[in-house]
């Protein structure tokens, strides 16, 4: 892993935190964040994420709920400051130790079993006292402004909507949108790749960006999606049920895979 020279360079505010480190790119999904890893001998590795300013999702906001998590039992990086400077945004974090559940290792029956611990120890936490809203009304609103923003993309949609149209598919989450939502603390993008495993078990979550109230579908539905892609579809029942879900609501997890389509 070879170190990269940074365009734009790191903002002067970082020289304490950052100064003497390597920087090596991190390979991402489909976030507008550029993602580092920083090493240096004899000091933690860290993590930075860099983004241009005026994201519908700040980085800002991702250090607030990072900050937050920090109070809480559940383990995710820790900020260790996060700057605006020349039209960027700028997030140093901490490194949650082991490895991601996409990359990992151990058998599938292993990793459904952690990713179902992890996201059962962040649905217990007390929703009332979380104060981010992920709630459909701010997700549905989030959407609409993210379609208006040219910022969906429809080549990237589940192969079951190939072709379709997100302007319908946005009116079909406004005309099939729940009755009701069974609020919890959400990760909010409960891919493997964000749930960090080690030693045979859960360690911590990172891409905390979407963190906050929502429905536990929210997680469920991705992480569902994720399995099936990333080990097989048949994996997929055994996680529900270590989750704790043995007859899940279809109807729900095919609605917030689809909200999923907008992010």
């Amino acid at each position: 892993m070879s170190s990269v020279t940074l365009e734009p360079p790191p903002p002067p505010a970082l020289d304490g935190i950052v100064g003497g480190y390597a920087w090596h790119a991190i390979a991402g999904g489909q976030s507008p964040s550029r993602v580092y890893r920083l090493t240096a001998k004899a000091r933690p590795s860290l993590y930075v994420k860099v983004q241009a300013a005026g994201y519908v999702e700040s980085l800002a906001d991702e250090a607030s709920r990072l900050a937050w998590l920090a109070k809480s039992s559940v383990t995710a990086p820790l900020s260790l400051g996060c700057v605006a400077d020349a039209g960027h945004e700028w997030l140093v974090m901490t490194e949650v130790s082991g490895t991601n559940a996409a990359d990992a290792t151990p058998a599938p029956n292993v990793v459904v079993a952690a990713v179902a611990d992890g996201l059962r120890q962040l649905h217990a936490l007390n929703a009332s006292s979380c104060p981010f809203d992920e709630t459909l009304g701010q997700k549905l609103a989030r959407a609409r402004v993210n379609l208006d923003k040219g910022l969906v993309e429809p080549e990237a949609f589940d192969s079951e909507r190939t072709g379709a149209s997100p302007h319908d598919l946005l009116a079909r989450l406004f005309a099939e949108r729940p009755k009701d939502e069974d609020i919890v603390v959400t990760h909010g993008d409960a891919c493997l790749s964000n749930v960090i495993v080690g030693d045979g078990g859960f360690r911590g979550f990172v891409d905390c960006g979407r963190v906050g109230r929502s429905d536990r579908y929210q997680d469920l539905a991705i992480a569902c999606r994720n399995i099936a892609s990333r080990l097989d579809a048949s994996w997929v029942r055994p996680f529900l049920e270590s989750y704790g879900i043995a007859a899940p609501n279809t109807k729900r997890l095919a609605y917030y895979r689809l909200l999923d389509e907008f992010f």
